[in-house]
């Protein structure tokens, strides 16, 4: 009968090295920043309903939604300013700090193999 500790290590989960198409995978980033998410899409759906069943184009619809952000954030709500500030200027930068000294991040490792001397 197999122990605890064996049976633990038993039902661990394998790992090999990381490739370099999982490492590139893992990279992309957050896929909905580029337009291509579900919420972009049920927004883009939802313009296309309102403008069909007023009769106008997507564009139209599109611009008076901006005119009333603009509108709102004239009257000082925090949310609308922000949303233009991101629209127009871009969102900041995200500071990512790394374990190191100053927030820095690993550069080096250094890996010692230690085996068996045969003969």
């Amino acid at each position: 009968m197999a122990t605890p500790k064996q049976r633990k290590k038993s039902s661990a989960k394998q790992r090999g090295p990381v490739t370099n198409k999982q490492l590139s995978e893992s990279m992309k980033g957050n896929q909905n920043a580029l337009g291509r998410g579900a919420w972009s899409d049920a927004i883009r759906r939802s313009v296309a309903r309102a403008a069909k069943s007023r009769g106008e184009h997507n564009y139209l619809i599109i611009n008076k939604l901006a005119d009333k952000l603009v509108a709102s954030a004239g009257k000082g709500n925090i949310q609308a300013l922000k949303e233009l500030g991101d629209r127009l200027d871009g969102k900041p930068a995200q500071v990512i700090q790394g374990p190191g000294e100053d927030g820095e991040f690993v550069t080096q490792v250094n890996i010692n193999v230690v085996g068996r001397k045969d003969g």
